[in-house]
């Protein structure tokens, strides 16, 4: 074998170490990341609100947006239906029984979800979920009561994680907002 041969079959041989490099090693680990995040997604207590800025609207009459919102919430894996309601008020069916959620993951849910809705939707007035049998109506007058603050200063992901995200841990918090802020029917 010539030298010329020698140096093609070493860069073949680096080229196939690469490769196997990139297949065996940083794909897996890239996907492993990806497959975690999308976990996270799923939780209210990981979520990642900064996310969610790009489904900012004064109107909530923009179906394909509203819908595009609540895909990217915790549940959003769970196939949903939506409709618009008069007196603007907006209807989410889970079309499926969300297995495995705790009660104090679906109220953290409960809590979440309405209040991004509401955070990033400015007429937004009344979200209906339908979930497991049960409907639960959040007002989004009782959310801005209850955080003491316009609505519209939680877009901030500092004021999320501060006033909304974090307080999620504290079971007796997220009582008192389902107590207080959510009817069920």
């Amino acid at each position: 074998m010539n030298k010329k041969q020698g140096i093609i079959v070493g860069l073949i041989v680096v080229g196939f170490a690469l490769l196997g490099t990139v297949e065996g090693v940083v794909k897996p680990a890239i996907l492993a990341k990806e497959q975690r995040y999308e976990a996270e997604q799923r939780n209210p207590l990981t979520h990642d609100f900064s996310s969610l800025r790009k489904f900012k609207s004064k109107y909530m009459g923009d179906i394909s947006n509203f819908s595009h919102l609540n895909e990217a919430l915790p549940l959003g894996n769970v196939p949903k239906s939506y409709a618009l309601l008069p007196d603007f008020a907006a209807e989410i069916t889970y079309e499926a029984v969300a297995e495995g959620l705790s009660e104090q993951t679906r109220k953290q849910i409960l809590q979440y979800n309405p209040t991004a809705n509401f955070v990033l939707i400015d007429n937004l007035q009344s979200l209906r979920v339908n979930l497991d049998g049960h409907t639960y109506i959040v007002e989004r007058s009782d959310v801005e009561k209850w955080y003491g603050v316009a609505l519209a200063s939680l877009q901030d992901e500092g004021a999320w994680g501060q006033e909304v995200q974090s307080r999620l841990e504290d079971n007796q918090f997220v009582e008192r907002f389902y107590t207080q802020n959510v009817t069920v029917k």
